[in-house]
């Protein structure tokens, strides 16, 4: 669903990037029924791939969900210390906030934008503290630790379930 993926704002989004930024380029992975306003330069639509080859040529991902729940593709992108820009309406806001606070947005184009021209404009050390910090918290999503966490969790459920 393209709406709920937010791709006609990401899409709209790019296009004041690409005016500031003329090398940028935005690749769009998954299955996608490509509209003809979608079709513009710099955007490619690649289909169902591996992730990682466009995770190793890319410097930011941006996921602008209008209520998405838990995409693993942004944990995807932090594991592999890609910075990620997510908005408000997308499940995984929590942790992309824990590596920056300021890189979870709400859907206006405006604020997006400078965003994106911000992050672009960092020097190479803060980026790179960014990709860092942003691996680090990723990789405490391990099956173990989130087993454990799950059954935490379910266990606090049923005491407050059966302690009422």
């Amino acid at each position: 669903d393209f709406y709920c993926k937010g791709l006609d704002l990401l899409i709209e989004s790019f296009k004041t990037v690409k005016n500031n930024f003329p090398e940028a380029k935005l690749y769009i992975l998954g299955r996608w029924k490509v509209k003809k306003e979608w079709v513009t330069e710099g955007v490619y639509f690649k289909g169902e791939q591996n992730i990682i080859p466009y995770l190793k040529k890319c410097s930011l991902s941006v996921h602008l969900g209008r209520g998405e729940s838990f995409g693993i593709n942004v944990l995807e992108s932090m594991l592999a210390g890609v910075p990620i820009i997510v908005s408000v309406n997308t499940g995984a806001k929590d942790v992309v906030a824990k590596a920056d606070k300021n890189m979870v947005l709400p859907l206006k184009k405006e604020v997006i934008f400078n965003k994106i021209h911000n992050y672009f404009n960092l020097n190479l050390r803060k980026k790179k503290e960014l990709s860092k910090k942003n691996r680090n918290i990723a990789r405490e999503f391990n099956e173990k630790k989130m087993l454990k966490y799950f059954k935490e969790q379910f266990q606090d459920l049923i005491r407050e379930i059966y302690q009422k």
